[in-house]
């Protein structure tokens, strides 16, 4: 009888073993999550901040961003 209780009790021990490292792994993923969203917003506000218009003598042009060369890296042609 006390082998028994003595099994029972590892395999209730183990089960909340597992169960503890589950959630702690379930709250990793949801900070993991939580970080992603929070870069997302930033990117977001930035490229708000850039898409905002630039008057020059009066006249609004929309701020863009300067590409120059090509994806290979050598100068535009003209």
């Amino acid at each position: 009888m006390l082998e028994a209780s003595a099994a029972d009790s590892a395999i209730a021990s183990r089960h909340a073993v597992k169960e503890k490292r589950r959630e702690e792994k379930k709250r990793e993923d949801e900070d993991e999550v939580d970080e992603e969203n929070e870069e997302e917003d930033e990117d977001e506000e930035e490229d708000e901040e850039t898409s905002e218009l630039l008057f020059i003598d009066d006249v609004p042009f929309e701020k863009t961003e300067r590409v120059t060369g090509t994806s290979t890296g050598s100068a535009p042609r003209r």
